[in-house]
């Protein structure tokens, strides 16, 4: 109740807060909705090769007698390592209002099975001296696990045995020549592609720190095995930002990179943000480019830090087109006006670099529940058995996490993240692990926090954690342990999608515990670590980070180990998959065709090898297949994917017909109403080589994105010929059907409805666009004052009804006013108040301000006053899971 109770104070003093932000939070908010600026940069590849297979990499000839090193201190974000007593006075620093502080049931799955992975021995081993950090980092696939660690990487099978020697990575770029075929110079990352059922293995590279160019050399494997050959990519930052700690997404369109900007290796300056050409990387083209934003302190002074991108999990892909969302969190200490989470998506358009955008999402920032993320001043916060406090190790609270999960969960979007707080209430220091899941229920909607909690049920400092849901919802965080009386080691706890919110519930289970202590006087403990879900089952959670035993201990000061270890919860069952085969093969003569791009629905998936053959898991449906390689256009069919099953389809390139029509523009309105007139604006485009005679162009209005035999036809529009590369732009005016439900609908373009020209590609010539139809009612502000009442006292409510929709309601509605404890509307409820609501047309309000009182009787706590519009029902909406709106109350 007591945790409850706070977090509704600090709801309530956000609600203040908000408009005190400062001038740079509020121009951040308002860029969103505006016109975003082009990319900074565009670049392309300074060196491309072929690696040689990983399995055969021999583990080269160590260097002797040279001395263990420390890697430098991860760089500090300026206002983000604070003595505790410099931090910025606020009402809610010091509090963490989720803090999950009893230990529950131990529910928690044990491990399935684990291995060790790469150590600082296998370092001394191969390159003659050990390092510290790791920054340990795995990634899991259908047949394989991948680890990356300062400064190696290992390819096992899903036993643990290896199937390649410990290599450097720079062995991996050695026939691309160059920094990156001769320098390790660290932060390794490692991420499986689901999508293509690749592998995707980075680190930078320069020749000083201080001294610019900067290098990111990145690979991205040629097959699904991660043993074999590997296309390399070498490209250099641009300008003089060191691209420090730098963490990658797997999106569609691109592969999507942060770092953490030094002006040449000194002052921090913000945030990189990075787009790589994922279809020219997993071809093998030479030409891969990147997309470049530079979110310096010029151009955005607040200090944009350890921003992280999405990466995408699970066969359910985002929608066709969608930006990559990319995430860091702000506070109080640190001189934000609250505790959140900035939400920012990047859309990179490769066909047009100047048209990609950068902007901060609807809803941003998010708040959260406070949280303190002030370690203790320096480096040294976290103890460990018998060490003095130089030897603690850094806790790394400035920033979030690796890595921001993203999955599709069909019906809704969510995002997993997690970062290291302080969670002791007395104002010592105890690092504990605050983790969020958002939701967004649209495409392009306001992400939601629909689970938070800290987890600190002892006195065990938790940290350097990383977080992940299964394909179900049920979530799970892997982090280390250590203490004045725990050795350091691996633990993870979690939650069922069904448990109740704010916690862990499931408890806490060790993966492996310790037994050594890391001597050095570095501080480091790695900087990230890797908790990855099985593509297989979608169920399995696989973890990596760094742990020591005694004997290790004995062997260096940073003598650490690492463990790679998986665990399920019981209640999952496999996701449904099945397989799809693609051979893409040229019209003429039917020659397989190498590097040709394979997307399922609009959302590139994939590229076929040298036989002209793609295949990968798939979820179950029916997809419309494509494929494309330039100088050979494109071409499409269909396919049908069963539960368990497989299907193989073929598409020929480069058919005789050269006339290719596609509908290139759609502009309509984005609401209207039955029985109501409306303007379609359309543009006709060939893409062929060979212009097209007169067509007709087809309006159809559809439940879905895709045309069927069921829509309806709207109008038809006679289209001029098309000469090839160009457009005709022309509009007709069509008319919603008369009668036809509230609700969402797409207006659909289809060119050469009449089938009057053969083209190379008849899969490409329709284009949708959303429409509401129908009133829509919602509830467009709503306060309360006073916000504490105790039993039997008055509030009152301001609230305003608006007619979001495009069509007038056609008469009254109501709406009402609720007590309730849950946030939802049930039996459990007290209705307040009624407000009489006349009819009202679109985009008209009506505004009321009700006094309400609060039962005698009602029990002391934290409830919530629900506003909502057309109570009764009696309106036929567009879109009826909007209505409600409400604020938290406290009866004392």
């Amino acid at each position: 109740m007591l945790r409850h109770f706070l977090r509704t104070l600090s709801a309530l003093a956000l609600i203040g807060l908000v408009f005190l932000a400062p001038t740079w939070w509020r121009a951040e908010a308002q860029s969103s909705a505006g016109t975003a600026k082009g990319p900074d940069a565009v670049g392309t590849a300074v060196g491309f090769a072929v690696s040689k297979a990983a399995r055969d990499l021999p583990a080269p000839p160590p260097e002797s007698g040279l001395p263990d090193r420390d890697r430098p201190r991860i760089r500090v974000i300026p206002n983000r390592e604070l003595p505790k007593a410099a931090a910025p006075a606020h009402p809610q620093d010091g509090l963490d209002l989720a803090r999950q502080s009893t230990a529950p049931e131990p529910n928690m799955p044990a491990p399935l099975g684990a291995f060790e992975g790469l150590n600082n021995t296998d370092n001394f081993t191969v390159v003659g001296f050990r390092v510290s950090p790791p920054d340990t980092n795995g990634d899991v696939g259908p047949g394989h696990y991948v680890q990356t660690i300062n400064l190696l990487v290992r390819v096992y099978d899903k036993t643990g045995a290896p199937l390649t020697a410990p290599f450097k990575m720079s062995s991996l770029f050695a026939p691309l020549g160059g920094i990156c075929s001769t320098n390790d110079n660290g932060d390794p990352i490692v991420l499986y592609d689901p999508l293509a059922d690749r592998w995707l293995i980075s680190q930078f590279a320069f020749t000083g720190l201080t001294t610019p160019p900067y290098h990111q050399c990145i690979a991205v494997s040629r097959t699904g095995n991660p043993a074999g050959t590997y296309n390399l990519y070498d490209f250099v930052m641009p300008g003089s930002n060191f691209n420090d700690y730098p963490h990658f997404g797997v999106w569609p369109d691109a592969y999507y990179m942060t770092d953490v900007q030094f002006l040449s290796g000194g002052s921090f300056n913000g945030t990189g943000a990075f787009a790589f050409d994922r279809a020219k990387m997993l071809a093998g083209d030479p030409t891969a480019s990147f997309i470049y934003f530079n979110l310096d302190l010029a151009s955005h002074p607040e200090g944009i830090g350890g921003l992280l991108p999405a990466d995408l999990d699970g066969k359910l892909t985002p929608p066709a087109g969608a930006p990559n969302p990319m995430a860091y969190f702000v506070a109080t200490e640190f001189g934000d006006p609250i505790d959140g989470l900035r939400i920012f998506d990047f859309h990179a358009d490769f066909a047009s670099p100047a048209s990609s955008t950068f902007v901060e999402r609807p809803g941003s920032p998010l708040a959260v529940a406070a949280f303190d993320p002030i370690s203790p001043s320096g480096r040294d916060d976290i103890p460990q058995p018998g060490v003095v406090l130089s030897q603690f190790l850094d806790s790394i609270s400035d920033r979030l996490m690796h890595r921001l999960q993203y999955r599709n969960r069909g019906g809704f979007e969510s995002l997993v993240v997690n970062h290291t707080v302080d969670a002791d209430p007395a104002g010592a220091f105890l690092a504990a692990v605050r983790y969020y899941e958002l939701r967004n229920p649209a495409p392009g909607g306001a992400y939601f926090v629909q689970e938070q909690a800290t987890f600190a049920p002892d006195t065990t400092h938790r940290w350097m954690g990383s977080a992940a849901v299964d394909h179900q919802g049920n979530l799970a965080v892997g982090y280390s342990v250590s203490s004045a009386a725990v050795f350091p080691g691996i633990r993870y706890a979690g939650r069922l999608v069904t448990d109740p919110p704010g916690g862990l519930f499931q408890g806490e289970a060790t993966l492996i515990p310790g037994s050594g202590v890391q001597t050095s006087t570095s501080s480091r403990w790695g900087d990230y670590s890797m908790l990855a879900v099985d593509p297989v089952d979608e169920c399995t959670f696989w973890y990596t980070t760094e742990y020591y035993t005694a004997a290790s201990q004995a062997t260096s000061p940073a003598g650490w180990l690492t463990r790679i270890g998986r665990f399920a919860y019981p209640s999952c069952v496999p996701a449904p998959i099945g397989s799809l085969t693609v051979t893409v093969t040229e019209c003429a003569g039917g020659a397989p065709v190498d590097g040709a791009t394979v997307s399922l629905n609009g959302v590139l998936y994939g590229t076929t090898g040298s036989t002209g053959v793609f295949t990968n898991r798939v979820a179950p449906g029916t997809y419309t297949v494509s494929a494309a390689k330039a100088g050979l256009g494109t071409g499409s069919t269909s396919a049908t994917v069963p539960n368990g099953g497989s299907t193989s389809v073929g598409i020929c390139l480069g058919a005789v017909a050269d006339v290719d029509l596609i509908v290139s523009k759609l502009a309509a309105p984005a609401k209207s109403g039955a029985g109501a007139a409306i303007l379609v604006k359309y543009g006709i485009q060939n893409i062929g080589s060979t212009g097209s005679g007169p067509t007709t162009t087809s309006i159809y209005l559809s439940a879905d994105a895709t045309l069927s035999g069921s829509d309806t036809l709207l109008g038809t529009d006679p289209t001029a010929p098309v000469g090839p590369g160009l457009t005709v732009l022309d509009s007709l005016a069509v008319t919603i059907p008369g009668g036809t439900a509230p609700g969402t609908y797409f207006l659909i373009a289809l060119a050469d409805s009449g089938n009057t020209e053969a083209e190379a590609d008849e899969g490409n010539n329709t284009r949708a666009k959303k429409i509401k139809i129908g009133p829509d009612l919602m509830i467009s502000s709503f306060s309360v004052s006073p916000m504490v009442i105790a039993p039997g006292g008055t509030t009152t409510i301001s609230e305003t009804t608006k007619n979001v929709g495009g069509a007038p309601t056609g008469g009254p509605s109501s709406t009402r006013y609720f007590l309730s404890k849950n946030g939802l509307i049930d039996a459990g409820d007290v209705l307040l108040g009624t407000h009489a609501v006349p009819a009202l047309a679109p985009n008209a309000t009506d505004s009321q301000v009700t006094v309400v009182t609060i039962p005698l009787g009602t029990a002391p706590g934290t409830y919530r006053i629900i506003g909502l519009a057309d109570a009764t029902g009696v309106i036929a909406e567009a879109n009826e899971l909007n209505n409600k709106k409400s604020v938290a109350v406290t009866v004392p």
